[in-house]
């Protein structure tokens, strides 16, 4: 790549980790966590001045200086940084913007009604990450051994409103789970359904599907035996392995501190009919990890048969029932596929 291309994908991940920043640093238990995300940005900063113009390099130092100008006003010490805790997208609470909708709780199992309280993604919507800030943001966390479907995500009438434009997904400690996100009704036109991006942390032994025509951004971190279905505008993943990457995007996927990933096309048993115009770069992963010359060995891509394959196999398991054997039939697929 060019030191253009470079420094713009470092943008990209620099944004993406400005955001855990503030997050971390918006809750009073997060400051350790924060320090310990400043301080990979301060070495990954280290690492892209041979491509970074004088002016950008200055732009990220001041964001750092900001932060630990921020942490030290709390009366924190910059070497203060204990094991890092619970992975978590937390948004600053108070002014309007979307609806935050966490289905993590044991309701969602006995009745399907969701809580629904006010948050806010301006912070977000300003650095680029989320599409839309009015659309709904819905946290799912601590999932094991279920299936969840697009249904169940909408069932909170309180946060899809008509005014809403979409919805932004955080998925958080899921185990065992198969989480359907494609429409049933593919010639459906319901702005409220439309997933607008999907954020990722903590995720084992687990199937997602995603619609092909998802107009955002797929970011990950520590994946292990996943496979995920997914059409997206950007895709990275971060501390993953033994996982399989069906991807329909126009741009090429980013993996860092990752191994043993499979990359291959969006199988055509799962899409939903509507016609594409751009053709997909699945093929073209960027290992950021890996500097040294020749390819990567922490990635490979599979063609099209062989994730074809891959998508009748998922199919069949989203059309089991829980009671059809679940999860063991989960765990065997992707013995199977992993």
């Amino acid at each position: 790549m060019s030191n253009a291309q470079l420094a713009a994908h470092y943008y990209a991940e620099f944004q993406a980790h400005k955001i855990v920043v503030d997050n971390y640093l918006a809750t009073p238990d997060g400051v350790s966590t924060a320090l310990q995300e400043i301080q990979a940005l301060k070495r990954s900063l280290t690492d892209a001045t041979a491509f970074l113009p004088a002016y950008d390099q200055r732009r990220y130092q001041d964001q750092i200086k900001e932060w630990e100008r921020s942490i030290a006003a709390r009366g924190v010490g910059l070497g203060n940084v204990a094991k890092r805790p619970r992975f978590a997208f937390k948004k600053k609470s108070g002014s309007a913007g979307a609806a935050k909708l966490d289905v993590g709780r044991p309701a969602l199992e006995a009745d399907g009604q969701v809580e629904s309280t006010a948050s806010t993604l301006a912070s977000a919507a300003d650095s680029g990450a989320m599409s839309d800030p009015t659309s709904a943001q819905v946290t799912l966390r601590s999932r094991t051994n279920r299936r969840i479907d697009l249904d169940q995500v909408m069932a909170s009438s309180a946060a899809f409103t008509p005014q809403r434009t979409g919805f932004s997904l955080v998925l958080e400690d899921v185990n065992g789970c198969l989480i359907d996100l494609r429409r049933r009704d593919a010639a459906s036109d319901d702005a409220a359904s439309r997933l607008t991006a999907l954020y990722g942390a903590n995720i084992r032994d687990s199937v997602l599907l995603v619609p092909e025509d998802m107009a955002g951004s797929v970011m990950l971190d520590r994946m292990q035996r996943v496979v995920i279905v997914a059409g997206c505008q950007q895709f990275r993943i971060h501390s993953s392995a033994r996982s399989m990457l069906l991807l329909y995007i126009p741009s090429n996927p980013i993996i860092e501190h990752s191994s043993a990933l499979r990359f291959g096309p969006y199988p055509l048993s799962l899409r939903n009919g509507k016609a594409t115009t751009v053709s997909s770069r699945h093929d073209y992963v960027q290992d950021f990890g890996w500097i040294k010359p020749g390819p990567s060995p922490n990635f490979e891509v599979v063609d099209a048969d062989a994730a074809e394959r891959v998508g009748q196999r998922i199919r069949e398991m989203a059309g089991l029932q829980e009671e059809e054997g679940w999860p063991a039939r989960l765990t065997e697929m992707l013995d199977e596929l992993l």
